[in-house]
């Protein structure tokens, strides 16, 4: 890549993480109280940023010092809870440009499945709440992105670090990311081989991932360290912060009630049987409505499933790295029934469905030309932009007339 191409890759890469910034960030505090999980988050953050004994261990705390750190900046209001989410969010949209990037290596195949993962209702909704989802998922694209980086760019080492680094940080956030992280650090093992190579070579590599694995390891585990200095009666020693905490967020876990009114199982989150209401309140006359619902973005998800099906059925002709992401889509999505937890949610196909930005464009470029995959991914775009312009009431808490709510109820499960 040439010094020109490299500018205006970065120039388009600003303008992308702009707009997207533009896109989280307008009327970030529609609504101005907690909603959903945020009435778990966001307290617990504030006890972190006090020091006072820890009120939610059910997941790695690195995801609440984050919140935390975003109300300490701009304040305990709507958009000091969410605004960390916001640009976390936008760094998530850049790297999907970025990675496509190097993937394709064409920049307006890159723009498109940039602005393709924009007009995802995932990332909308997502980087709009004070969840964790939208770090555990931007933190794992960091890994994949620098990973990719190692192998395309030279074998540079520093690469391969900042990915396992990355990866430390993605499971710091929610223990789920190891669903994705294991598979692809088994791939990219794998990958390793393709070449034939010496028995020293081979030591050599071994040793490498044994390194990249317990980095990442370390890194998981730093982000504990707080812990030592939580308030009494929540202080604890090292040991119990390596083995007691760990062992309490598995058994709360695995112990999480078995119902919900949005609770949903794994095999129908890709054709959107339920999604959740995670805001809704009407006006004191009934005549208008706040709403924010994660939904998924039905054009996308609909071209999802089709990629899905059409590589698996070509699977012996297509390149390496689209067998790489159908096999990191499938470990995301298919693991989440062998996990210990009674209850299940939607939100939790966010990391799977983020891969339907790449494996799209994947599938066109399997069946057509470049050319020709390049035109139809940028219309694929525009009718996403569409749909995302018809759904945005119902995704943004923008306040609406009731008489027209009953138009996005387009299965009974959706109400």
């Amino acid at each position: 890549m040439n010094h020109k191409s490299l500018l205006n890759s970065r120039d388009l890469g600003y303008f992308l993480f702009f707009i997207s910034m533009v896109v989280f960030f307008y009327h970030l505090s529609n609504i101005n109280k907690f909603y959903f999980d945020e009435v778990h988050y966001i307290p617990a953050a504030k006890q972190w940023l006090q020091m006072a004994p820890v009120i939610n261990t059910e997941h790695p705390p690195f995801g609440k010092y984050i919140i935390g750190g975003s109300i300490n900046f701009f304040g305990d209001n709507p958009i000091g809870w969410r605004a960390a989410s916001a640009f976390t969010g936008a760094l998530a949209i850049l790297l999907c440009y970025l990675i496509a990037n190097l993937i394709f290596d064409d920049l307006v195949m890159a723009m498109s499945v940039g602005f393709f993962s924009l007009f995802n209702f995932w990332f909308f909704v997502q980087s709009r709440i004070a969840m964790l989802d939208i770090f555990m998922v931007t933190f794992f694209l960091s890994g994949i992105y620098y990973f990719l980086r190692y192998k395309f760019e030279y074998n540079e080492k520093k690469y391969f670090y900042i990915s396992s680094f990355f990866w430390g940080l993605a499971v710091a956030i929610k223990w789920s990311a190891i669903f994705i992280y294991f598979p692809f650090f088994i791939l990219c093992l794998y990958s390793e081989f393709e070449t034939k190579m010496s028995n020293e070579q081979k030591r050599k590599v071994y040793l490498n991932f044994f390194i990249f694995g317990f980095f990442s390891i370390i890194i998981y585990f730093l982000t504990f360290i707080p812990y030592l200095f939580v308030a009494n009666p929540g202080k604890r020693t090292l040991f119990e912060i390596l083995f007691s905490v760990p062992l309490e967020m598995l058994k709360l876990q695995a112990t999480v009630a078995g119902t919900h009114p949005y609770n949903s199982l794994w095999y129908t989150w890709p054709i959107i049987l339920r999604p959740i209401w995670y805001e809704f309140s009407q006006s004191a006359d009934h005549l208008f409505f706040k709403g924010i619902v994660l939904l998924a973005n039905p054009w996308q998800m609909s071209l999802g499933i089709l990629s899905v099906v059409l590589l698996l059925l070509r699977w012996r002709k297509i390149q390496s790295i689209t067998k790489f992401t159908v096999v990191l889509f499938l470990c995301s999505w298919l693991a989440w029934p062998l996990a210990p937890r009674k209850i299940s949610f939607f939100y939790y196909f966010f990391p799977s469905a983020v891969f339907y930005s790449f494996l799209i464009p994947m599938s066109l470029r399997e069946i057509f030309e470049h050319k020709t995959a390049k035109i139809i991914m940028a219309v694929f775009t525009i009718i996403s932009l569409g749909f995302f312009i018809y759904f945005y009431p119902i995704l943004s808490g923008a306040e609406t007339a009731e008489s027209i709510r009953g138009q996005w109820y387009w299965l009974k499960s959706w109400i």
